[in-house]
C-alpha cells in the first residue's frame, strides 16, 4: 500500500514541476534511415519575457508602454504568478495520505487543514496578480486577450521566449475546414441553424 502512495506522490511532484515549467520542447529525432541530422546553424534565441512585453501581443492588442510598464511592476511587486514553492502543499498533501495509512485521524486533520490552506493561499494570490494586471487594459483589450491563441490566460505567466502559438490549434471536431485564421483575428461569427 505504501508503494501506491509514493509512486503518487511522484507523480504530483512531477505534475507540479510541470505546471511550474510549463512546456517542454520535444527533443528532435534523428532522419529515417539512421543517419545523424546535420547540425542546422544556431538561430538567436529571444530572451524570455512576460506575455505583455511579447512583440505580438503588444500588436495584437495595441498595447502602450505605459501599460506594459504598470504590468512590470505589478509583477515585480508580487513575485511572480508562478507559484512560490510548490513543495509546500506536496508535503502536507504526502504527510495527510501516511496519517490516514498508520490511522492517526488527528495528524491527518491538522495536514488536511495545512494543505488546503497552503492551496488556497497559492490560488488566491495568483488569481489576484493575474486580475490586477488585466484591469490595466481597457475594454477592447481585455476581449482581444480571451481571444488570443494560445489562451494565455490558461498558461503560466512565467517569462517564456515566445508567447504565439507557431501552430494553429487543431480543428474542433465536426468543423469544417476553411482558410488558417489571422493571428489576434475574431472567429467568424457562426450561421444560424437552417429550420
Amino acid at each position: 500500500m505504501s508503494h501506491s502512495s509514493s509512486a503518487g506522490s511522484w507523480v504530483a511532484a512531477i505534475l507540479a514541476l510541470t505546471l511550474c515549467l510549463g512546456p517542454v520542447p520535444a527533443l528532435a529525432q534523428p532522419p529515417a534511415g539512421g543517419a545523424p541530422a546535420a547540425k542546422a546553424p544556431a538561430q538567436p534565441v529571444a530572451p524570455a519575457h512576460l506575455w505583455w512585453n511579447d512583440a505580438y501581443v503588444i500588436s495584437a492588442l495595441s498595447l502602450r508602454d505605459d501599460q506594459r510598464k504598470q504590468m512590470d511592476q505589478l509583477f515585480e511587486k508580487h513575485g511572480s504568478a508562478a507559484p512560490r514553492d510548490p513543495s509546500l502543499p506536496l508535503k502536507s498533501r504526502a504527510e495527510y495520505f501516511t496519517a490516514l495509512r498508520e490511522g492517526d485521524l488527528e495528524r491527518a486533520r491538522k495536514q488536511l487543514s495545512a494543505w488546503a490552506e497552503q492551496e488556497s493561499a497559492e490560488i488566491r494570490r495568483q488569481g489576484e496578480l493575474r486580475i490586477e494586471i488585466l484591469s490595466i487594459l481597457d475594454t477592447g483589450q481585455r476581449k482581444g486577450f480571451g481571444k488570443l491563441t494560445p489562451l494565455i490566460a490558461n498558461l503560466q505567466w512565467v517569462p517564456r521566449t515566445a508567447w504565439r502559438a507557431e501552430q494553429p490549434p487543431p480543428p474542433r471536431p465536426g468543423a469544417k475546414p476553411g482558410p488558417p485564421a489571422q493571428p489576434g483575428a475574431a472567429a467568424p461569427a457562426p450561421k444560424p441553424a437552417a429550420d
